[in-house]
């Protein structure tokens, strides 16, 4: 299987912005933010998605606060969701 030329297949959608839900959970140990897509039929959102399974791809979104494991899928493309000031 030859690489996949990741920048040209999702530079076009390199700052763009997407809705985010964030909601802080208070616990007894003390506040935790979480943070959702807030419209997953977003055009940016499906048409990352769309080029990934044209591509054999998976992706997984990293937004504000994610946690996840760092684990390497040769056919997994992060997308990390940076919030910015208003």
């Amino acid at each position: 299987m030859q690489p996949h030329n990741l920048s040209k297949i999702f530079n076009k959608f390199v700052g763009k912005e997407v809705s985010v839900t964030e909601t802080v959970h208070t616990t007894k140990y003390g506040d935790i933010m979480s943070a959702s897509l807030s419209d997953k039929n977003d055009p940016v959102i499906q048409g990352m998605e769309q080029e990934a399974v044209r591509n054999g791809l998976e992706l997984r979104f990293w937004l504000p606060g994610t946690m996840g494991t760092a684990d390497y899928c040769v056919d997994r493309v992060n997308v990390d969701i940076s919030k910015e000031s208003d």
